[in-house]
């Protein structure tokens, strides 16, 4: 579990949406949560 996550990572998840992504909120930005959650819908958990 990252406490920060990388734009890489966020990247290679919005491209790759047949992978599914928990991670801890505090990882992410509001702008990079956003984005997962558009692009993954279901498969991306941030908690």
């Amino acid at each position: 579990m990252d406490v920060i996550i990388a734009d890489e990572t966020v990247e290679h998840f919005k491209t790759h949406t047949d992978k599914k992504l928990i991670v801890l909120e505090r990882a992410l930005d509001t702008t990079k949560k956003w984005n997962l959650k558009l692009a993954m819908s279901d498969k991306f958990n941030a908690f």
